[in-house]
This record gives structure tokens, C-alpha cells and sequence, in this order.
């Protein structure tokens, strides 16, 4: 039941903060109206010239509840704040017969008044604790000038009792400690409360420092994803271009273009096609077509096994990448001179386990992983080509010998023809001459 009358005027979805001030409200009007109730009944029989003020607190009380369910927070308090000192500064001016005549208990109890509207607001709601504390604080102030003013003949002798007197100073002394404690309480709960907020505040930031750590994992992963993707289309591309070129069939200027091609493709500067050729049963290698290279040095180059770079890839038929170019083993040649390369691959080209030529490319910029992946696959692509290509050379070679053969072996049978006619007409003469 207290709980129901507790949570008068509380609503759904309110704020913490104004739940905490409704509720603290109706519990100061019921502890109100229990002393209310107290000193009315006390009138009774003491003091019956008092019986309106109580009654009248009891109606001012009463229209605090209301205020709350009509949700009227602000002037709820406000007059929940001012009630007290109004109704009990009154029956203290009532009771005490004149400036002089002190009731130290009472006194206390009204002092204590002076904390309520602290409890009720706080420094959020300066204004209406600035107003409720100054009127209370004003008719505090003017207690002793109202005292003159206020006559009524009321019998204080009981409240001057030295029990009586030691029981109402202890009650204000508790009720001082009382609101002081609410107070302390307050700021304890609203410090709670704030370092709730702050570590639930750290939680979230946490939770979103962590979340967005994954997000920018997660598009990272995507970001590697896609360039792994567009590498992979634009190998694929650049495989395709080089296949249509190998399928328009040999030419002379086959070569050229396909070293142009890769050359401009991964954005070389400078590249060169070398075949492996075999002269009197030796391997050698040979320049078969550049782009970019100067005359003089390179467009008669002819290497044995092991000799330089190319001679050494050849013999461990592993890939070579340099960052650091050896020191006037290439140059490329531009509009504003000649320059040493930056970045320099050779890769072999091999078929069947048998190196078939090999690639050279050089560049002012250092080549990325997918670039000498993809370097990679075009060598494979021109080493079948060139074992093709050398496959269809000797086929050509052995159907010439075998023409020249079968020619041969013609001339051979149209002369042991002739030979055979020739004898067959020597014998049948014999024949003749026999008969």
C-alpha cells in the first residue's frame, strides 16, 4: 500500500532523475502528515486554537498528492518544500507567546526545514532551488518579527516540560541528521550513478573500439579481397591479351610484340625475349626480340650457360628479382639520358622441364608480388609457345627430309624401272636370236 502511495504520479519511460524526486515527494508528504496528524491531535487537548492550522496542513499535503497525478512535478515540490516551514513555522509563532519566550525543539524542527528544498532539487533545477530557498529561508528570517504580530493565547507550559522539551530537541537533531543523510545519500546515489555511467560509458567504448577494430579488419579483409581480385582480373586480362597474340599465328614480328606487350602491361621500361638455341650440341642463349633496349649492347647479345644473370638462370632455372641492380649491368635510355633501373626480374621460361628462353624486364619502379605472378604465367604461356613453335620447326625440318626422301627413293625406282625394261628387252633379243 505505502508502495502504491510511494509511486504516486511515477509514469512510464520518465526519467530517472524526476522518478527519484516524485517518489522522495510523496514519502515527505506521508512522513508530513503522520506529524501532522500527531500535532492534531495533540491540539486537542492542549493547544485547541491550533486545530485549523493542522487542518489546513492536511489539505495542503493532500494537494501535493494531487499534484503528483496530475503530474505537476515542479509546483508538487515546490509547495512540498514550503509546507513544512508555513505549517510548522506557524504553530511555533502560535505556540511561543513572544520573541523571548523560546521553544529550542521547536526551533530546531524549524531550522531543519531549511534543508528540505535541497532534497527536492539540486543544482539541475537551480532556479526553483534558489526560490524555495529563499522564501523559506526569508520566513525563517522573519520569525521573530511575525512573533510579535501573531497572538494567540495558547498554554506552552507542557512544551517547556524538560522531557518534553529534550524529546522534541532530540526529534529536530534527528530530523537535521535525518535530511542530512538523505542528502549524503543523494550524492552518493548520483556518484554511483555517475561512475555507473562512466564504466558503462568505458564499456561502450570499449564494445565500440572492439567493434570498430572488427569493422576495420572486416574492410581491410574486403579492401585485400578486391585487390586480390583486381589483380587477378587484371592478370587474367593481361594472359588473355598475350593468348590472342600467340593464336594470330608465328611471324617474324611476333616476338617484338609480345615483349612489347608485357613490357607496356605490368609498366616496365625496358624489356627483352631471349630463346634458347642449340649450335653444334651446345645450348646457347640469344636475344630474340626487345623493346627498349639500345643497339649497341644488346641486339646481338649471345650467352652460354652460366655466363651472367641470364646464363645463371639458366643453369638454376629459378626466377631472379633484384631491387638493387648490379652496377652498369643495364641502363635504360630516355629523353633526358640514361638511367640505372630500379627493379630488374628474370624469369625463365620453362616446358617440360626444359628451358626454352627466357624473359628480362627492368623498370624505375619496383615490381609488386602480383606483377612477377603474373610475369610468372606469361613465361609459362611463352615457354609452351617456343617448345611449340620449336616442335613445328623440326616437324617442318623431317617432312622436307622425308620429301627430299621420298623423291630420292622415286628417282631410284623410275631408274631400276628403266633398267629393268632394258634388260627385260636385252633378254627377250636373246630369245630371239636363240630360235
Amino acid at each position: 500500500m505505502l508502495q502504491k502511495f510511494f509511486h504516486l504520479g511515477v509514469r512510464e519511460g520518465m526519467d530517472d532523475y524526476l522518478r527519484g524526486k516524485v517518489v522522495m515527494t510523496n514519502q515527505l508528504v506521508f512522513l508530513l502528515t503522520i506529524v501532522d496528524t500527531i500535532y492534531f491531535l495533540g491540539s486537542l487537548f492542549f493547544f485547541p486554537q491550533l486545530l485549523f492550522t493542522y487542518v489546513v496542513g492536511w489539505g495542503a499535503l493532500l494537494l501535493i498528492a494531487l499534484l503528483n497525478i496530475t503530474i505537476k512535478y515542479n509546483a508538487a515540490r515546490l509547495l512540498a518544500s514550503l509546507a513544512p516551514m508555513l505549517i510548522g513555522g506557524f504553530s511555533y509563532l502560535a505556540l511561543s507567546q513572544g520573541p523571548a519566550d523560546i521553544l529550542l525543539g521547536h526551533a530546531f524542527l524549524i531550522f531543519g526545514f531549511l534543508l528540505i528544498p535541497f532534497v527536492l532539487f539540486d543544482f539541475r533545477e537551480l532556479r526553483l532551488l534558489l526560490l524555495s530557498s529563499a522564501i523559506i529561508t526569508l520566513l525563517f528570517i522573519c520569525n521573530a518579527p511575525l512573533n510579535v504580530l501573531i497572538d494567540i493565547k495558547v498554554d506552552n507550559s507542557f512544551f517547556k516540560l524538560p522531557i518534553i522539551d529534550f524529546t522534541t530537541t532530540f526529534i529536530a537533531v534527528g530530523e537535521v541528521l535525518f535530511l542530512m543523510y538523505i542528502l549524503l545519500d543523494i550524492n552518493r546515489r548520483a556518484e554511483l550513478k555517475s561512475q555507473r555511467a562512466m564504466a558503462e560509458a568505458e564499456q561502450k567504448a570499449i564494445a565500440l573500439q572492439a567493434s570498430r577494430q572488427v569493422m576495420e579488419a572486416t574492410l581491410a579483409e574486403v579492401e585485400r579481397a578486391r585487390a586480390v581480385q583486381e589483380q587477378r582480373a587484371w592478370a587474367n586480362d593481361g594472359i588473355a591479351r598475350l593468348a590472342a597474340l600467340l593464336q594470330a599465328g608465328h611471324s617474324d614480328q611476333l616476338a617484338d610484340r609480345l615483349i612489347s606487350e608485357l613490357v607496356r602491361y605490368v609498366g616496365a621500361n625496358q624489356g627483352g625475349l631471349y630463346e634458347v638455341k642449340t649450335v653444334d650440341d651446345q645450348a646457347r642463349i640469344s636475344l630474340s626480340a626487345c623493346y627498349a633496349y639500345g643497339r649497341k649492347k644488346f641486339n646481338e647479345q649471345e650467352l652460354g650457360p652460366g655466363e651472367g644473370l641470364l646464363g645463371q638462370v639458366y643453369l638454376e632455372k629459378e626466377k631472379m628479382v633484384f631491387t638493387r641492380v648490379p652496377q652498369g649491368y643495364l641502363s635504360i635510355t630516355s629523353g633526358l639520358g640514361e638511367a640505372s633501373p630500379s627493379s630488374l626480374v628474370i624469369i625463365p621460361m620453362i616446358a617440360n622441364g626444359q628451358v626454352e628462353g627466357l624473359l628480362e624486364l627492368a623498370s624505375f619502379h619496383l615490381f609488386q608480388d602480383h606483377h612477377i605472378e603474373f610475369l610468372e604465367k606469361a613465361a609459362e604461356n611463352l615457354a609452351g609457345w617456343l617448345a611449340t613453335d620449336r616442335a613445328n620447326a623440326r616437324t617442318r625440318q623431317l617432312l622436307e627430309q622425308t620429301k627430299l626422301q621420298a623423291e630420292a627413293l622415286r628417282a631410284q625406282e623410275e631408274e631400276m624401272r628403266q633398267n629393268l625394261e632394258e634388260l627385260m628387252t636385252t633378254q627377250e633379243e636373246w630369245q630371239r636370236k636363240q630360235r
